[in-house]
Parts: structure tokens; C-alpha cells; sequence
């Protein structure tokens, strides 16, 4: 017969059993099945919502620049009021200079998303 015929010529396959062949191949769909279910947590893991980001990621809180300075009396009130805007203006600007500065640093650096 051909090489596609019923006839079995190798004695290793003729030495096994039906019904350890049977046992192989349920052996096998269990193996299978326990793949793909792994998968499927391995995915459901994977769609899950992200952590949050760490503290440390979180922009800082807004900084108390208030002026705290005695109020001066031999200055105009205008001009005194105009200088401690300027201060406190330029006190805010500043920390939030610092804060973008080390939230880039962070993002560069891989510890935060961008």
C-alpha cells in the first residue's frame, strides 16, 4: 500500500495501545486548555486599569509665597503693595519653574509616564 494507506509498518506505533493514545491526546487538550487560560488572564491582566502614577509624579501643591515681611512705613503704600505683588509673583513662578523642571527630570529618567 501507499504511504496514505490503513496498513501500520512500524512496529512502535503498532505496539500502542487505543486507549493510551486516547490518554495523550486528553493529556494534551488539558495542557492546551490550561494555555489559553492563562492567556486569558495574562490578558485580562494586560486590560486592567494602570496603577496611578506615584506621589512623586504628582505635581507639587501651590507654594505659600504670601510676603510675611514687617509692612514698611517709610515707603509709599502703593509702591509697598506693587513690590510684594512682584515678590509673591515672582515666588510662584519660580516654584512652579522647579516643579516642571523635576517632573521632566522624572519623565526623562522613566519614572513617570509623560
Amino acid at each position: 500500500m501507499s504511504q496514505f494507506g490503513s496498513v501500520v509498518t512500524d512496529p512502535f506505533i503498532a505496539a500502542i495501545r487505543p486507549g493510551a493514545l486516547l490518554a495523550a491526546l486528553i493529556g494534551s487538550a488539558i495542557a492546551l486548555a490550561a494555555c489559553a487560560r492563562q492567556q486569558e488572564q495574562q490578558q485580562a491582566y494586560a486590560a486592567a486599569a494602570p496603577p496611578p502614577p506615584p506621589a512623586y509624579c504628582q505635581p507639587s501643591p501651590s507654594p505659600d509665597c504670601g510676603f510675611r515681611g514687617p509692612r514698611l512705613r517709610t515707603m509709599d503704600p502703593g509702591e509697598f503693595a506693587r513690590l510684594k505683588h512682584d515678590y509673591e509673583r515672582r515666588c510662584v513662578r519660580r516654584a512652579e519653574r522647579t516643579d516642571r523642571e523635576r517632573l521632566r527630570q522624572l519623565q526623562m529618567a522613566g519614572a513617570c509616564p509623560a
